[in-house]
């Protein structure tokens, strides 16, 4: 990153004083608040560009926003800058989607990371509007719901190996699954960011969890 002192005042923070799980909660919360979700130039078919000097410049120094990928790869480099141990995940999208119990009917069109904190590893997510949290989400699977500011959530196995679920809980019950997630190498976003049918290079593929 060019410039963390620039990230934390784009986000209206100070230096946070060390990389743990407080810390990453109040970066996480700064960042979704002041860095708005834009797909403009998905929507106007205009190529994005990934190489991390442009998304710094684009959501930082331009003032821009960004969807999934841009955002979550600023959030990426600010953590790693600030001394967290940071793996990406790629990610099929479950919301609103029909059931996938026979074989997954969605591709990795999401990227969400995984970060190791002195509290354990959590979920971290500033890309992904409407269901999932602000504030980290321990990828303890199938532990008890955990209370957030955006709801209850939890992670337990996929139906599918390698795979696990982020699910929204409203008194108790599934409201949602969000996501299935899963340790991934970093695939190109311009696999992905055209057309909703659009899928990963056939080089790219996941890497077991």
């Amino acid at each position: 990153m060019r410039s963390l002192a620039k990230y934390l005042s784009r986000i209206g923070l100070a230096r946070p004083p060390k990389a743990d799980l407080a810390t990453l909660a109040l970066v996480m919360a700064a960042h979704s608040r002041s860095i708005a979700f834009e797909n403009f130039d998905v929507v106007m078919g205009r190529t994005i560009s990934m190489a991390k000097p442009d998304v710094e410049k684009k959501l930082v120094d331009d003032q821009r926003g960004g969807y999934c990928w841009e955002q979550n790869t600023l959030l990426q480099m600010a953590l790693e800058e600030m001394g967290f141990s940071v793996t990406p995940l790629m990610c099929r999208v479950r919301w609103g989607k029909s059931d996938d119990s026979e074989e997954p009917n969605t591709t990795f069109t999401h990227f969400a990371l995984k970060v190791q904190t002195d509290s354990g590893v959590v979920l971290a997510d500033v890309g992904f509007s409407g269901v999932n949290s602000m504030a980290p989400v321990s990828l303890g699977v199938g532990a008890e719901p955990q209370s957030l500011p955006e709801g209850q959530f939890r992670v337990v196995d996929s139906k599918h190996a390698h795979f696990h679920v982020l699910e929204l809980l409203v008194k108790g019950e599934v409201c949602a699954c969000a996501y299935n997630a899963c340790n991934a190498a970093r695939v190109c976003a311009r696999a992905v960011h055209p057309h909703p049918r659009s899928r990963p290079h056939p080089r790219s593929r996941p890497h077991p969890c």
